[in-house]
């Protein structure tokens, strides 16, 4: 006979949010996390510490930064015999090793059961001298007030922590693919002295927020922590656009619901149907819509594809790819024979044409220690005319999670923006650098010193760029130039990637065949900041490749998943094609190169005993040296044969917040989750987990 079987789940009320674990934490919980095959997680990150200039020697540098992790298992955990830790600094990723705080030769890492490490990031610049450089294990928990059970470790190879959007990873030694924990943070998670505390995940292996923002407690974890949050993900609601006239503006709306009432954030991705990649911009909210306008100087082509994505702190969620057909306006007949002055044609009279964002080694000038100084960005007019480049212009910055206004002036003088840039010229804008650790002749140089280095010829004016101090070597940036007063109004922009350039090489771009993004035109190429060749300032007649695929909407467990596909290239150029896939929806992609078999045909498989039941996701890229196309992301669920029966047990009922006041007796302790035996026999819950 059928049974309902009533499992009544109570809730601990903490007065105080973080506890002492290693003798709170309850039976429950640890079966929980266990179960879901977590046995060590990340808690909590600490990457900015206060300022430490009272220590002699410190000047301005962090000392105490730190990582937590938890051993979640009732035995003692020998790290370094099962797992390593990770870092991850956004265009790359690196092995760190643990040994003990003091002794950089001693890997003896032993976590007692049920109880957090604390991982103490590593100094190693040689601007910390003196007593900052000489602090033990007994200072950092002094500083820290750790308590006396919990060990410290010392986390090596990499020095220090950046204060935004980096990551760590715990993984299995042998295997950088199996995570089995991530933490990621930016600047909205951790401020100046305060940590970004986490918790255990319900799937994935990154970790969701628990605090951000928050005090500092060094092997002090909640039991709340090694919960596994329960988030409703959000859901964007949209009706797509069916078409648009040419040149007009194009307004996306959408409005977003989130059952838990979380503050959300909604991005819009768009592209014309040849760009090489989306463009990302933030949808504001008016009344209860999201909305975003797509400026009618972006509407060309024959159709705009877009989607949109929405997060809620913990959850992320894309929309499907909509298509809104370009209707073309009526052409006006032009006489013939119209010649014009070549400035005149372009609708460029701005343009960015040369990015240096990886200096030589400058160690030879007295206080430049390793810091590139000598980094810039070109840019030309385009016009017949002299350009009073602030009085229309801007530049700004895009580090992907955020942008911001840089100022341009004179390149010895901050308070001088008298910019003008001559008729049909180049101009160089000096990157500059701000670092405390840049001292001596390094940081006094001046507008003659950079024209010796790069040779500039005396013609091509020479300003600064300020309010960024200096550039990433291989990480995703961009630079716009907007109107001045319209950051929407977009120009031109140059973005580069560690595929563009190198140490000591620049990415030379032209005026781009459609949009506003710079096309290529020498990647990894030597400097050459104030000369411009003339195919620079014309669009390239290539021809970018052509990727058909039909994509495969299922497949079955148990059986291999190849994707076939086609590359076709005009020009006959050769190319270079990869496949991107990941096997969880929340994961990061995987990259494959893939070659070509016959007739431009190419193949891809993925075994089928890297496959489980749910979805896989891919995209495909192919670039001929100057082009680089990528397709939508595709998905294909994989189905499972062996489970299309209804499950043996069900969840019918939940009850997660019941009427009453719990100081009073009644109301939440009372929660209770009903599960029902949909079998004919006796049913044994022995070996479920609820999470």
């Amino acid at each position: 006979m059928k049974r309902i079987l009533s499992i009544i789940l109570c809730l601990v009320i903490v007065l105080n949010p973080f506890v002492h674990t290693t003798k709170a934490i309850s039976d429950s919980v640890e079966q929980n996390v266990i179960e879901n095959n977590r046995p060590v997680i990340f808690t909590e990150v600490y990457p900015n510490d206060q300022s430490n200039s009272h220590i002699d020697g410190a000047g301005e540098n962090d000392l105490f930064e730190f990582v937590e992790i938890y051993n979640t298992t009732n035995n003692d955990l020998d790290f370094n015999s099962l797992y390593k830790i990770r870092y991850d600094y956004v265009s790359n990723s690196k092995d760190l090793t643990v040994t003990a705080a003091d002794d950089a030769a001693n890997f003896d890492v032993i976590i007692p059961a049920n109880s957090p490490a604390v991982l103490w990031v590593e100094r190693t610049s040689s601007n910390i001298t003196g007593a900052a450089a000489e602090v033990t294990e007994e200072d950092f928990r002094e500083y820290h007030d750790i308590p006396a059970e919990v060990p410290v470790f010392k986390l090596r190879g990499q020095d220090g922590l950046n204060n935004t959007d980096r990551g760590f990873y715990i993984t299995n030694k042998e295997n950088n693919a199996d995570i089995i924990s991530h933490v990621h943070y930016t600047s909205e998670d951790v401020g100046d002295g305060l940590s970004y505390h986490t918790r255990a995940t319900q799937n994935g292996q990154t970790v969701a927020s628990f605090v951000k923002k928050a005090e500092p407690t060094a092997g002090v974890v909640s039991e709340e922590q090694l919960i596994p949050a329960i988030n409703h993900e959000p859901v964007i609601i949209h009706s797509p656009v069916e078409s648009v006239q040419e040149g007009s503006d194009l307004t996306i709306t959408a409005t977003a619901e989130d059952a838990d009432q979380d503050p959300l954030t909604i991005h819009l991705f768009y592209r014309n149907d040849s760009a090489l990649d989306y463009k990302e911009a933030d949808m504001s909210l008016e009344g209860d819509d999201y909305s975003y306008t797509i400026p009618g100087a972006e509407i060309s082509g024959s159709s705009i594809h877009y989607y949109m994505t929405v997060s809620d702190g913990t959850a992320f969620v894309q929309s499907d790819t909509f298509e809104a057909e370009i209707i073309a306006s009526a052409e006006e007949e032009v006489p013939a024979e119209q010649p014009q002055d070549p400035a005149e044609q372009s609708d460029f009279l701005i343009l960015f044409t040369e990015v240096y964002p990886n200096d030589k080694d400058n160690s030879h000038i007295n206080g430049a220690g390793s810091n590139d100084l000598i980094e810039f960005v070109e840019i030309y007019n385009n016009s017949n005319d002299e350009l009073d480049f602030n009085s229309q212009y801007k530049i700004r910055y895009d580090w992907r999670t955020g942008t911001k206004d840089l100022a341009v002036t004179a390149a010895d003088d901050a308070s001088n923006q008298n910019v003008l840039i001559p008729a049909n010229s180049p101009a160089v804008l000096w990157v500059e650098r701000t670092h405390s650790s840049i001292t001596g002749d390094a940081a006094a140089l001046t507008e003659a010193d950079f024209r010796a280095y790069h040779q500039i010829p005396e013609n091509v004016p020479v300003f600064k760029v300020r309010n960024q101090d200096g550039l990433p070597n291989s990480s995703d940036r961009s630079f716009y130039l907007t109107s001045k007063d319209n950051n929407n109004n977009i120009i031109s922009e140059i973005r580069f990637t560690g595929d563009d350039v190198s140490d000591g090489k620049s990415f030379h771009t032209r005026v781009p065949q459609e949009g506003v993004t710079a096309a290529a035109y020498l990647r990894k190429g030597d400097p050459t900041p104030g000369a411009v060749d003339a195919e620079q300032l014309v669009a390239s007649s290539n021809l970018k490749p052509v990727i058909t695929h039909r994509p495969e909407s299922s497949i079955q467990t148990g059986t291999d998943f190849t994707v076939d596909f086609t590359v076709d290239d005009a020009d006959g150029d050769s190319l270079e094609v990869k496949l991107f896939y990941r096997l969880n929806p929340y994961g990061e992609f995987t990259e494959a190169g893939v070659e070509a078999t016959q007739n431009n045909e190419y193949s891809f498989t993925i075994p089928a005993d890297s496959i489980s039941a749910g979805v896989i996701h891919y995209f495909i890229e192919a670039s001929d040296g100057e082009a680089k196309i990528q397709t939508e992301i595709y998905e294909t669920v994989v189905n499972d044969p062996e489970g299309n029966g209804p499950p043996e047990i069900l969840i019918t009922e939940l009850t997660p917040n019941p009427a009453g006041d719990y100081r009073k007796g009644s109301g939440n302790q009372y929660e209770f989750m009903e599960v029902y035996n949909n079998s004919d026999e006796v049913l044994n819950l022995k070996g479920y987990t609820i999470f």
